[in-house]
Formats: C-alpha cells, sequence, structure tokens
C-alpha cells in the first residue's frame, strides 16, 4: 500500500483496566491505545423506522496497517467522531486490515 494513501489520523481506544466507577462497577474509561494512520475506503448508511421513531446507521471502513492484538470490544475516534468496530478483515498476508466500524450513539468521546 502507499503510505501517501493514508490520510486520516485514527486512535484506536481500549477500556482501561481496572477503571472501576460507583459501586465497584465498571466505570466505562476509555484509554488510547494505538494511533495509526489509516485510509477511509467506504463509507454508507440507512435508515429504519422502528416502534414510530427513524433510526439511522452510519458505517464507515477504514483500511490501517496490520495492528496485532486488535479487538472487536476496541473503538475508533477519528474526526472528533467516536466509531465502534463491528468486524475486523484481514488483507493479504499480516499486512492490510479493514475496520468495519458504525458510528457511535453518543458521538462525542467521554474520556
Amino acid at each position: 500500500m502507499n503510505p501517501g494513501t493514508l490520510d486520516t489520523k485514527i486512535q484506536i481506544q481500549r477500556k482501561a483496566s481496572g477503571a472501576r466507577g460507583r459501586f465497584g462497577v465498571d466505570g466505562g474509561e476509555w484509554a488510547i491505545w494505538k494511533t495509526r494512520m489509516a485510509k477511509r475506503v467506504q463509507k454508507s448508511g440507512s435508515e429504519s423506522t422502528d416502534s414510530g421513531r427513524e433510526i439511522g446507521r452510519s458505517v464507515v471502513v477504514f483500511r490501517i496497517r496490520h495492528t496485532a492484538g486488535l479487538a472487536l470490544t476496541d473503538r475508533v475516534l477519528a474526526s472528533a467522531l467516536v466509531y465502534d468496530i463491528v468486524d475486523i478483515l484481514p488483507i493479504g498476508r499480516r499486512s492490510l486490515q479493514d475496520l468495519s466500524c458504525v458510528l457511535h450513539a453518543n458521538t462525542r468521546p467521554e474520556s
């Protein structure tokens, strides 16, 4: 892959280990795990109506260099928007990965 095509800076965030909130429940703290350059490959969206309200879904695919240890429980922060990772597709022999992400319901990063 031509490094010049990696034009979007993303942060891969992971839940901080041992972070506990009130009453000893998981506090939901996110920490930056890796910072990568990515290429936004695809963006799509859909809308539907459920119980009388409209629901929108925005799907974005980021292509990054292979990152060992990446998990579906991680999330991506790009252009001040938070995306949940729903699929990790390896491309080639450990050279690239496509991250299929859905725009998080709360698009502002909490921490």
